[in-house]
C-alpha cells in the first residue's frame, strides 16, 4: 500500500511540476518562438520532388512547374 501511495505522490508531484510549466510559459502571450522579420532569405533551393497542395489538398505542383519552365 506504501509503494501504490509513493507512486501516487511522485505522479502528483510531476503533474503539478508539469501544470506549474504550462502556466509559466503561457504567461507572456506577446513572445514569438519564430519572429518573422528574421527569416533567412534562400536564393537557391534544389530538391528532387516537390508537392506542393492549397489549404483544401489540391495538388499545386504542375502549376508550380508551368510557371517555372515559362509553359
Amino acid at each position: 500500500m506504501k509503494e501504490k501511495l509513493a507512486k501516487v505522490m511522485y505522479m502528483c508531484v510531476g503533474a503539478f511540476i508539469a501544470f506549474a510549466a504550462y502556466l509559466l510559459g503561457n504567461m507572456n502571450d506577446s513572445i514569438n518562438a519564430q519572429p518573422e522579420a528574421n527569416l533567412p532569405v534562400l536564393d537557391e533551393i534544389v530538391v528532387r520532388k516537390l508537392r506542393v497542395v492549397n489549404a483544401e489538398g489540391i495538388l499545386l505542383s504542375s502549376s508550380i512547374r508551368m510557371l517555372l519552365e515559362g509553359t
